[in-house]
């Protein structure tokens, strides 16, 4: 068989499946607002961070920033999308493996800056067992993760989103 080397991406259109979707200056809840997109509006998707949960795109008005991948509508597989390293980020990055040394996925984890008041922000691991949380470059101050909970799309949950043997704690706790 004849090697076919990978055909270059093409960008492709989804929309936003909600109102007020914050289009932002960088891949997390942390980053600036830049716009406030109404639902249903066509998006031109040009990348996503490592982990697929925020997704580059350019706006009709040709601005650019970045979506959360579940505010998107898309009949394409966002995570065809190529990988983007963001520039003058900071990447909060953690692996899970079950017994077997098999990734876990769709695990849900909080991180939180350690200061009174402050909101944290969730991340999920995604196929390889990875969870990334990315924060402003310029960001400082301490900051916690702590295990949330097995998403129904994990692979520790069945069809029917019920529990697959140890679920509701890690060990060794986290």
């Amino acid at each position: 068989m004849d090697f076919v080397p990978p055909s270059p991406f093409v960008p492709f259109y989804v929309a936003t499946n909600a109102e007020n979707v914050i289009l932002r200056a960088g891949p997390g809840v942390k980053f600036a607002a830049k716009t406030t997109l109404t639902q249903g509006l066509q998006l031109l998707v040009l990348s996503r961070v490592p982990g697929g949960e925020w997704i580059f795109v350019q706006t009709p008005f040709e601005s650019t920033g970045w979506v959360s991948a579940g505010l998107l509508k898309s009949e394409k597989d966002l995570q065809s999308a190529p990988l983007m390293q963001p520039p003058d980020v900071q990447v909060i990055r953690g692996r899970v493996l079950n017994e077997k040394n098999e990734p876990v996925t769709g695990l849900s984890f909080g991180i939180l800056e350690d200061v009174e008041g402050a909101r944290s922000f969730s991340v999920i691991t995604d196929a390889s067992g990875v969870f990334y949380g990315f924060l402003p470059a310029t960001t400082g101050g301490a900051w916690s993760v702590t295990f949330d909970k097995a998403t129904c799309a994990s692979n520790t949950m069945d069809k029917d989103c019920n529990c697959i043997g140890v679920c509701g704690a890690l060990h060794p706790k986290a």
